[in-house]
């Protein structure tokens, strides 16, 4: 009976160590590099969508393999989004003006906003085919921290109106970068995560990813009590599992 329980005493430690490898076994580190476009999509009448604007994203991924067919797909990357927008033309308070009242014509601006984002997303591939390729499909959610926003003005030095939440301006012919700003931009962003795509085996544990994927919050892109709208993206997304 001792001589048992010295042999038990002796094979725990091994399969602990076996445990530990499979798990680790089951995780999966790699890199990522994903150009987007991003637009607004105006929830009030007062914005205006313009044009997309391009931006891009970078950072950490990681997978656990719940099956080999399943996996929980997470990360940790910085987004930085572009796009253009339009105000109506409106009457505004500004000090300098007679009455302090001014009609503003034409507000453009171009919005640059960076965020610490984290994805939380299950993610679902095919068996291997020929050429060491799957093909898959992920859904989820991504959580996003403001760093810094940024915008340009058009048609001259801005002015802020702390009662609208923005930048107006009072001249013509000129873009104007403004002072770094976040005040009117949500400092938080949270939004659905669709994608599909291939992984490529290229050999050992090391793949090859590329996708497409496409953002859709639910969250307002601004807080201020006019300017309503949120911020779609969809980008190319690439990376390299080691």
């Amino acid at each position: 009976m001792k001589r048992l329980f010295a042999l038990l005493l002796l094979f725990i430690p091994a399969i602990s160590g076996v445990q530990a490898q499979s798990e680790y076994e089951r995780l999966r580190f790699g890199l990522q590099f994903s150009p987007n476009f991003s637009w607004v999509s105006p929830q009030s009448r007062f914005v205006n969508a313009e044009s997309a604007g391009f931006g891009f994203s970078y950072g950490l991924m990681a997978e656990y393999k719940l099956t080999d067919n399943y996996m929980f797909h997470t990360g940790l990357g910085i987004n930085q989004l572009s796009h253009f927008v339009s105000l109506d033309s409106n009457t505004y308070r500004n000090t300098g003006a007679p009455g302090n009242m001014q009609k503003i014509f034409d507000v453009n601006y171009r919005y640059r906003a960076q965020y610490l984002e984290i994805p939380l997303a299950i993610k679902m591939r095919t068996n291997q085919m020929g050429g060491g390729i799957r093909v898959y499909g992920i859904f989820g959610v991504e959580m996003g921290i403001l760093l810094q926003a940024k915008a340009m003005v058009k048609n001259g030095a801005p002015l802020f109106d702390p009662d609208e939440y923005f930048f107006v301006n009072r001249s013509e012919d000129e873009v104007i970068p403004t002072v770094t700003f976040s005040d009117n931009v949500n400092v938080f962003r949270m939004g659905i995560l669709m994608g599909a795509g291939v992984e490529y085996l290229v050999s050992g544990n090391t793949h090859i990813v590329a996708g497409v994927r496409f953002n859709n919050p639910f969250t307002d892109h601004f807080n201020g009590p006019q300017m309503t709208a949120r911020a779609p993206f969809m980008g190319l997304h690439l990376g390299l599992f080691f």
